[in-house]
């Protein structure tokens, strides 16, 4: 269900108060001067003025954060003006991981998981549970984005849906290198992680990468919060089927959000689920440890016919 936001004027709120005003300035003429009554009027005029300036001073990065968690409701813009000084010390990874690696900072900032910038599009920290229309709102976010021929033909990603035991299961995928990556990638032995991978999750999702404190003096690679492995495979049923299909690509049809491909070898699959909306994202080899933050997938699980579905292949 789409989701209406209701937009006030901001001039609605001060023709009421002038008409107030004019009101109490009819009534109490016989028992004040006119001095006391400009002097009244000008005071009301002030303060309205400072709030009007003060609303058209708020910095571009909280308006933009407010947009990504998608059209707040009134009542709550009170609670998210609260949030504002922790929102300003937000550090992309690259930033954080300078701080840890050079003894800056040993520890997580407190709440900084919490930014906005590190979850998808629409998240809220006020809302860890989403809702039915919150998870149809990103989903169109999404579809909005890939249902477009030039945005699919740059960044070679598609959002599919299909059914998968009884229920419809949204998908987003890489199906081609895309003009964004072709030149880079069309001969390299591998994809790369901190290159393609973060810039389609960017893209699609709208969130960066999360740097992770040290463990045990090392520090982890930079990875997306909210996802979980929900379905692995060395072997997806179907799979055979679809390399020898005439029209399939010929560096497909299994790819990781990396540009890694079957051509190159791409032996293993993960599909990993958004917790909050419960989209689907394919990924592959390495890739799918470094964005999940695990160690080891269980791989060996006899999961190859979900696998072969989700993607389509059986």
């Amino acid at each position: 269900m789409p989701r209406h936001v209701v937009v006030l004027s901001d001039t609605e709120p001060e023709s009421e108060n002038d008409h107030s005003e004019s009101e109490e300035s009819e009534s109490g003429s016989g028992s004040g001067s006119d001095e006391e009554e400009i002097k009244y009027e000008s005071e009301e005029d002030e303060l309205a003025k400072l709030e009007r300036q003060l609303n058209e001073r708020e910095p571009p990065r909280r308006a933009e954060r407010k947009r990504r968690r998608g059209d707040p409701d009134p009542d709550e813009e009170d609670e998210e003006d609260d949030d504002d000084d922790d929102d300003e010390m937000y550090n992309n990874w690259e930033a954080m991981r300078a701080m840890y690696e050079e003894g800056e900072i040993e520890d997580e900032p407190i709440g900084y998981h919490e930014h906005p910038e590190l979850h998808a599009w629409g998240w809220r920290r006020d809302k860890p549970v989403w809702s039915r229309a919150d998870k149809d709102a990103l989903w169109k976010h999404i579809t909005d984005k890939t249902s477009d021929r030039d945005f699919r033909d740059r960044w070679g990603i598609r959002a599919v849906e299909r059914e998968h035991e009884g229920t419809i299961e949204r998908v987003v995928e890489r199906f081609k290198y895309g003009v964004e990556f072709e030149e880079d990638y069309k001969d390299a032995l591998t994809g790369n992680y901190r290159d393609a991978f973060f810039r389609v999750m960017e893209e699609v999702f709208e969130q960066e990468p999360y740097q992770g404190p040290p463990d045990d003096g090392e520090l982890p690679e930079p990875r997306f919060l909210d996802f979980k492995w929900a379905y692995v495979s060395d072997d997806p049923t179907g799979m055979e089927k679809q390399v020898n299909r005439r029209g399939t690509h010929p560096h497909g049809p299994f790819w990781c959000f990396c540009c890694q491909c079957t051509k190159k070898k791409l032996y293993k699959v993960t599909i990993a689920r958004h917790i909050p909306s419960d989209i689907m994202v394919v990924t592959g080899g390495d890739c799918s440890e470094k964005f999940l933050g695990e160690d080891e997938l269980p791989y060996n699980l006899q999961q190859h016919a979900h696998v072969g579905r989700l993607l389509g292949w059986s």
